[in-house]
């Protein structure tokens, strides 16, 4: 859990990560907190911070002072990329992205393991808790991202779990990762959705980053004091909007549902 929270407190550092679009109405599948879910956020954040300023790193980390092995599982219903094949090039170009998008708060991502499964209903993101119980690798310190042909709901580009502060009294952990539409990796045919940023925003999620505009115009609204304020969340590419004009700074570009992918 350690770890999680060192890369929590590290990713804070960095620019606001990417809520990736697939089409003008995609979304991330990432809902608010309830009032429970938030507390026990702030005593992951806190942990973590409180250990980071022992450590006497908060914001020095050098490049991949912290390494988060990584399991990336391709669930297709066939060989060809629309049924949800994804050409192992295109993983190697999204970890090249997660890793330079990160780099900057030290984390790095090392790709352990890559692969493949033929499963229609999975590719489908049908019945994802018995998929990852049989499929996760590693423990809850290790990254799992499924690529997924496709979700049933309309728009939806991903989700991800959030950490939690206490995995080692009976939790289960086999949900824990992320499970992204696979036309949004980067080096995607789509071509106007091929920046790979949809990952690194779930990822953000997985690290303990929630939406910045989650909490509205307030001071404190995705629980960072360094992220501008933001009303709602935006879609296409609204450059220079200030949804908050009574706050500080502009809308951050990655977190809305923006073309910045």
């Amino acid at each position: 859990m350690l770890l999680k929270n060192l890369a929590l407190a590290a990713a804070a550092v960095v620019p606001a990560l990417a809520r990736a679009t697939y089409q003008l109405d995609t979304y991330c599948d990432n809902p608010a907190m309830t009032p429970e879910e938030l507390e026990e956020y702030k005593a992951v954040a806190i942990e973590a911070k409180t250990e980071m300023q022992r450590r006497g790193d908060v914001d020095t980390r050098a490049e991949g002072d912290i390494t988060i092995r990584t399991y990336v599982h391709v669930l297709a219903a066939g060989q060809t990329w629309k049924e949800g094949w994804i050409p192992q090039d295109k993983v190697h170009t999204q970890m090249a992205m997660l890793n330079s998008d990160f780099a900057s708060a030290g984390i790095k991502f090392q790709l352990v393991a890559l692969y493949y499964v033929l499963q229609e209903q999975w590719s489908k993101d049908l019945d994802p808790t018995a998929m990852k119980k049989y499929l996760r690798k590693g423990t809850y310190q290790d990254l799992n991202l499924y690529y997924v042909e496709s979700f049933e709901k309309p728009g939806l580009g991903g989700y991800c779990t959030l950490p939690v502060a206490d995995v080692t009294a009976g939790r289960d952990y086999s949900r824990d990762g992320c499970t992204i539409n696979h036309d949004l990796i980067a080096g995607s045919p789509v071509s106007e959705y091929d920046l790979g940023r949809t990952t690194v925003h779930e990822v953000g999620h997985w690290l303990g980053l929630r939406h910045t505009f989650e909490g509205g115009c307030s001071a404190n609204n995705d629980g960072f004091e360094d992220t501008a304020a933001e009303a709602e969340a935006a879609f296409g590419c609204p450059t220079g909007r200030n949804s908050c004009p009574d706050y500080p700074g502009v809308d951050p570009h990655y977190q809305p549902y923006g073309l910045y992918v």
